[in-house]
């Protein structure tokens, strides 16, 4: 069975309206311009309009509009950036845009395995967790300079496939690492985040992969039901020294 659905679209003549070209939209703004950014973009409306961004005047000229404005001081950096174009009849426009300020070099929070970790699985996925989304091209085993590496016991950096999801690596050996093998993880300081800041110091996490395969299978617990969005928490069972 087909179904289909239509929408009718009104463009009223004469409304005014407003984009902001820049910054992006969730743009990551490093600590270098200081405390206020810039912000701007163009507007159609009826001549004598003004536009004031975040309830700061900007400034006109033609159909474009500039203004800086602060930083907010909420946690986690992030700031709403509104402009609005007002007519002199009081009809106005509005645009919205959203921007995080890094203030910290990123560093590494966490990594799966963790350090010295031991019975590791020959097939297991490393992750490593940062403070801040991050760069991708200079994290990339594979471009010169790439900051992530996976070493055996001799140094030689192990092949596969980084993937990056904002602020996590997540990264696949091309083959099952050797059982009874040491291995380090190691990130350099060639690493950046998105707003171009190196990380903050080299990281490292050695681990040992196990000798042989567990004879139990770990257990989950029954998950109750749950909807998107909502945190739940995983429970289950292992064979003691499982990883």
């Amino acid at each position: 069975r087909e179904a289909s659905a239509t929408v009718t679209v009104k463009l009223l003549a004469g409304t005014p309206s407003i984009l902001i070209a820049q910054p992006a939209d969730h743009a990551y703004i490093g600590p270098a311009g200081g405390d206020t950014f810039a912000v701007s973009g163009t507007f159609q409306a009826a001549a004598g309009s003004s536009v004031d961004v975040n309830g700061s005047t900007a400034t006109v000229t033609g159909n474009s509009y500039s203004a800086t404005i602060p930083f907010a001081t909420g946690a986690g950096g992030i700031t709403p950036v509104v402009a609005r174009v007002t007519e002199p009849g009081g009809t106005s426009g509005v645009a919205a845009i959203v921007v995080t300020k890094l203030s910290a070099a990123p560093k590494v929070l966490e990594s799966f395995p963790a350090p010295n970790a031991v019975e590791v699985d020959p097939g297991a996925l490393l992750l490593v967790l940062f403070s801040a989304p991050m760069d991708r091209a200079s994290l990339s085993p594979g471009s010169p300079g790439g900051a992530f590496r996976l070493e055996d016991a001799s140094g030689t950096q192990v092949s596969g496939t980084l993937y990056l999801d904002k602020d996590v690596i997540t990264f696949a050996p091309a083959a099952l690492l050797t059982r009874g093998g040491s291995y380090t993880i190691r990130v350099t300081t060639a690493a950046k985040d998105v707003a171009g800041r190196a990380l903050a110091s080299e990281y490292t996490a050695g681990f040992t992969v196990g000798t042989t395969a567990p004879s139990i299978p770990p257990v989950l617990a029954p998950v109750g039901a749950a909807f998107c969005g909502q945190t739940i928490t995983i429970k289950g069972t292992a064979p003691a020294g499982a990883v």
